[in-house]
């Protein structure tokens, strides 16, 4: 009882960094859109309108649509946790959040039982604040499970190996994890070459039973993955032929150097120093030249590991990203955590070494600056401004409408077809959409080439929706398109205006002389001068499924085309919405009478929170005296609209 109550203490730490990890992490879960590799991970696992299914209809649909990307293994598992807890973009990427905490965990582990608690401690703490790491903690894809994997697998030989005798569960776990490891991204085979050179090495030495029951347990999780090698050939095959990536790809030392930076969260001189100190301290411990040696394991791990994924890139480049050696973290997060150990039996402040470098690296994560400056990574746009605007349409917009995004910066549009198609997955059925800078997959080389692939998105759409968010920068391309809209289109205004996001209203320029001809919507007198009113039909009351719900819109969209007399800027329209009972004003959105040929307005409304009838109103009034223009048939000169109710459950 007294050595277990000196032990729980000892948890305390490494509790509070595995809660620091989840905190860092969780703040992102739901900031940002899914990019379109999450996409892939919750289209190919059957998540949310693209599933459920089944662990073998996933393997099924991973190798017919697109082996490439993540292991099958990871798609599997992840379609288990959304059926447990569902396919938002924040239960998705909770998966790899949870991964990458046992990440630090068994991290920590690896250290306190190789070396020493407090190496331990200190290889959690390095890898709980890397801002790289936190970064895929909340990206969902499965590089946190391949950290994860990496170190349970490294784990699981290290502690056979080193067992007096075979034990079948000690090779069942090396079974599995190579297996799983390998199952969850085809560069984390690194690691099982990892342990082969580890395995050969120990093997010129001795083959004992205990060697022979390791590579016994290494070609059973050899073999498991023999189902999934056609697969991994033909991703060979298709990279091998991607000129494309092979041009963006780092090169060897860009990717050191891109991994010293990353991993030191913008302090790599602080690194080398501290692998500097591992090398020299793990040179110094007795058994250092033995390959099983804890030292000579760690060192191992992150030299052959990261060398053998180089030694790949320079036949086939591939490493757009330093994502793909995400591998090689807790190794590092290790080698660290030996190097602090060994400058402080030398009288270095380790403890505060390590100590400013958690808080760099937790400061780092506060933001997604630094990550945003690493090779490759791309723009994501913030995910809560383009909810709230699509919140707005569903309430709004017709399926006969198009709606138009900018959420991707210049250069990589490409890259958001396929989320657009999942932004739009909840939107009325056959609602056209393309994006600002992509219209039509247009590969114009110049402007009057763009405007032409623009007008035939446009076709003949009477409506079109704009979604931008505002920090995204536009190119050219975008200039095209809003030429074409003002060529043809009235501005309706902006319905959400967010610093992250806006979404605008077009409506395309109506025959004024037929609008000048219809009688019932209209608004003064040959003296006043009169002003002639349409309804530019939104997504009507009664075609929403379940009625009106308290956090539902109501839109009035109304276009005006006004005489020469009411053309002086006196002239506001007020579109209210009131109690039908008290005819008391519940809402109200007043707007200035436009002074062109033609203008347009849309108002949006919160569907009131109490019971009862609700009206809107619409009339024309002089805004210094609040002098309403006469309507024919309307004595108080308001026009009513829409009535709908709203009823208790």
């Amino acid at each position: 009882m007294q050595s277990r109550s000196h032990a729980y203490p000892r948890w305390m730490p490494v509790i509070g960094l595995l809660l620091l990890a989840a905190w860092l992490a969780a703040r992102w879960l739901s900031y940002d859109l899914p990019f379109v590799d999450e996409w892939w991970s919750i289209f190919k696992s059957g998540g949310d309108i693209y599933g459920p299914l089944a662990p073998w209809e996933v393997w099924s649909r991973i190798v017919t649509v697109d082996p490439g990307g993540m292991g099958a293994g990871y798609y599997i598992a992840l379609g288990g946790w959304q059926a447990l807890v569902g396919s938002t973009p924040l239960a998705v990427r909770a998966y790899s959040l949870l991964m990458g905490v046992l990440a630090v965990a068994v991290t920590y582990r690896m250290g306190a039982r190789w070396f020493s608690p407090g190496l331990g401690l200190s290889a959690a703490l390095v890898l709980a604040t890397s801002a790289f790491f936190i970064n895929f903690m909340h990206e969902a894809r499965a590089y946190t499970q391949v950290a994860l994997m990496a170190a349970l697998a490294v784990w699981a030989y290290v502690a056979l190996m080193r067992s007096a005798r075979p034990r079948w569960p000690q090779a069942a776990a090396l079974t599995l994890t190579l297996a799983g490891l390998a199952y969850s991204h085809y560069v984390a085979l690194s690691v099982a070459g990892v342990i082969a050179v580890i395995h050969l090495a120990v093997g010129l030495r001795a083959r004992t039973r205990v060697w022979w029951a390791a590579s016994l347990a290494m070609v059973v999780g050899a073999l498991l993955y023999v189902p999934w090698i056609p697969a991994l050939l033909e991703v060979a095959r298709r990279g091998a032929g991607d000129l494309n990536r092979q041009f963006d790809s780092m090169n060897a030392g860009q990717a050191i150097q891109t991994l010293l930076n990353a991993f030191s969260n913008g302090s790599p001189a602080l690194m080398l120093v501290l692998l500097g100190a591992a090398l020299i301290g793990v040179h110094a411990r007795p058994g250092a030249r033995s390959p099983l040696s804890s030292g000579a394991v760690v060192a191992l791990w992150a030299v052959i590991g990261v060398g053998l994924a180089l030694m790949v890139n320079a036949l086939v480049p591939f490493l757009v990203h330093l994502r793909y050696l995400m591998f090689a973290w807790p190794a590092l997060a290790l080698a660290v955590g030996l190097g602090a150990e060994a400058l402080r039996k030398r009288g270095v402040p380790a403890l505060l070494i390590l100590g400013v470098w958690g808080i760099v690296g937790a400061a780092q994560s506060l933001t997604l600056d630094f990550n945003r400056s690493l090779f490759g990574e791309i723009y994501r746009a913030p995910a809560a401004g383009l909810e709230a605007a699509r919140d707005r349409l569903r309430d709004l917009v017709r399926p006969d409408d198009l709606l138009l995004f900018h959420f991707q910066q210049p250069g990589t549009t490409p890259f958001g077809l396929f989320i657009e198609d999942y932004l739009t997955r909840d939107l009325p059925g056959g609602l056209s959409h393309a994006q600002f800078e992509l219209m039509n997959n247009s590969f114009a080389e110049t402007d009057a080439e763009y405007r032409r692939d623009v007008e035939t998105i446009l076709g003949t759409h009477e409506r079109v929706w704009t979604l931008r968010v505002p920090e995204v920068a536009q190119s050219q391309r975008s200039l095209v398109l809003r030429d074409a809209l003002a060529d043809s289109y009235a501005n309706c205004g902006v319905v959400v205006s967010r610093p992250d996001a806006e979404l605008a209203l077009y409506r395309r320029m109506p025959d004024l002389t037929a609008l000048r001809q219809r009688p019932p919507y209209q608004y003064g007198s040959e003296v006043t001068g009169r002003a002639r009113m349409e309804i530019i039909p939104l997504r009507a009351i009664d075609d929403r499924a379940g009625g009106l719900a308290s956090h539902s819109y109501v839109g009035v969209a109304l276009g005006w085309s006004a005489g020469a007399l009411l053309r002086d800027g006196r002239w506001s329209v007020a579109v209210h919405l009131v109690d039908a009972v008290t005819d008391r004003v519940v809402q109200q959105d007043d707007y200035a009478l436009p002074t062109t040929g033609y203008g347009c307005h849309v108002s949006v409304f919160d569907v009131p929170q109490a019971e009862g009838t609700y009206r809107v109103m619409v009339s024309v009034y002089a805004w210094e005296t609040g002098e309403r223009l006469p309507v024919t048939g309307y004595a108080d000169g308001r026009i009513p609209l829409d009535t709908f109710v709203i009823a208790g459950t």
